[in-house]
């Protein structure tokens, strides 16, 4: 039985005692299922793993590189069930947590459907939730009286991506980084 990756030119050559010679190439097509299911963003082919910043805008199209005969529906899927059908592009205008996910697409011909690899759409945020922490001579939000150790912690809720720096700031100058 005979695939698309079967297609292609053929030729044959014949060898005796004296010489070879060869047939002329026969072209060897046909219809086929699509084929090179992938999805891209921008006109680029994405790898397994898309960050998207919040607030950004993010396009995933699926495409086939060749079917025939042509591709007459395309669908989405987000952690394996149906997530939109007879889309080829998935556009998220403003991104917030709801497309964090993982991903496939499908595309359809006459022949066959064809999947797509699954990605993972990871939406990063800057940090969230920054706060300051007091703690005087060891315990934490006791009035303090000069001559007190103070000790000031930074910290925020933000995972990824994680965060490269604090900054401090005294009566809205910086001091330290």
């Amino acid at each position: 039985s005979i695939s698309y990756a079967d297609f292609g030119k053929y030729m044959c050559q014949a060898t005796n005692a004296v010489g070879s010679s060869r047939s002329e190439e026969v072209r060897v097509t046909g219809k086929h299922e699509p084929q090179g299911v992938h999805i891209e963003s921008n006109g680029v082919e994405v790898g397994r793993k898309v960050n998207v910043n919040v607030n950004d805008r993010l396009s995933l199209t699926c495409v086939s590189r060749v079917s025939d005969p042509p591709v007459n529906s395309y669908s989405w899927y987000r952690y394996g069930s149906v997530y939109r059908q007879w889309v080829q592009t998935l556009v998220f205008d403003t991104i917030t947590q709801q497309p964090a996910g993982r991903y496939y697409c499908t595309a359809l011909n006459e022949i066959g459907t064809v999947s797509s690899e699954t990605i993972t759409v990871n939406v990063q945020y800057p940090p969230q939730n920054v706060m300051v922490s007091l703690s005087v001579n060891g315990l934490i939000d006791r009035s303090l009286s000069e001559g007190d150790r103070v000790l000031l912690s930074c910290s925020s809720t933000t995972v990824d991506p994680p965060v490269q720096s604090y900054t401090w700031y005294r009566n809205g100058v910086e001091i330290h980084r």
